[in-house]
């Protein structure tokens, strides 16, 4: 992506402050993301076997612990929200 900032608005999407287990994750509905967006968090019928997900992306591999936290791997790719707003030509 030549836009790095729009790459790190996609990046930072995808990182949240803290240390959260999946067990940790299932109490709350939503998180705030570094780029200041929410993250839907959806734990139903996590219980029954079935992913947990985030912003509809189901994660597929979760507490995965890295150096600097936590990593919960999921199956796509979370955009942002795009400005509405165009740029002056």
């Amino acid at each position: 992506m030549k836009d790095t900032a729009k790459l790190k608005e996609v990046l930072t999407l995808h990182v949240c402050e803290g240390k959260m287990m999946t067990a940790d994750l299932k109490e709350h509905e939503f998180l705030l993301a570094l780029n200041g967006e929410e993250l839907r968090i959806d734990a139903k019928g996590w219980h029954m076997h079935k992913n947990m997900k985030v912003n509809g992306a189901n994660i597929i591999k979760p507490d995965l612990v890295v150096d600097n936290g936590v990593c919960h791997a999921i199956d796509k790719v979370l955009m942002p929200k795009m400005s509405m707003v165009s740029k002056p030509m």
